[in-house]
């Protein structure tokens, strides 16, 4: 799985304004994940009719301070939609700073990972983040057949890791990410 994950709100932003003739711009980080993000973006932006305006690459580590240069640019480009990658909960923080919550803000996956989601806290309000099934499978038809995959999975989890929340979290693994 990648470039769904990447592009999942861009589709669905889509859905609900409309993006042919609009301006993305996208801030990713050196991770190998998100390295794929831009072009995922402009290959989706060209069957969806939007245009990537603007592309800033920071640190997954980096201070409010050190992203406040990529996101300066990225307000400045005349984007309609910010695609801002949120496994820095720093890059959510600068952007509200900002004032780039005017406009929507979107991002891939990270936002389903409770830390992640914790420290980013009200500065990930509003914004619009794909998400798998299995994330709540409480509204998950009965008769679709993710349903039954994600309650064994889950209960899986939950036996390996009891008292911790349930989270998704790819190939980089438990620990890494509680790390």
């Amino acid at each position: 799985a990648g470039r769904e994950y990447a592009t999942s709100s861009l589709v669905y932003e889509d859905e609900q304004i409309g993006l042919d003739g609009k301006k993305v711009a996208v801030m990713h980080y050196e991770t190998d994940f998100s390295q794929q993000i831009p072009e995922a973006i402009e290959g989706r932006c060209e069957d969806l009719g939007c245009e990537v305006v603007d592309v800033e690459e920071a640190a997954s580590t980096d201070a409010v301070d050190a992203l406040t240069p990529q996101l300066t640019k990225m307000k400045s480009s005349g984007a309609d939609v910010y695609y801002i990658e949120s496994l820095n909960p720093n890059a959510l923080a600068g952007a509200v700073q900002l004032g780039m919550d005017d406009k929507p803000i979107i991002a891939e996956q990270w936002l389903t990972v409770p830390p992640l989601a914790e420290a980013a806290g009200k500065n990930a309000e509003g914004v619009i983040f794909g998400g798998h099934k299995c994330r709540a499978p409480e509204v998950v038809a009965e008769s679709d057949p993710a349903k039954k995959w994600c309650e064994d999975y889950i209960a899986a989890y939950e036996r390996m890791f009891p008292g911790e929340p349930f989270a998704l979290f790819s190939i980089y693994g438990y620990d890494a990410v509680q790390t």
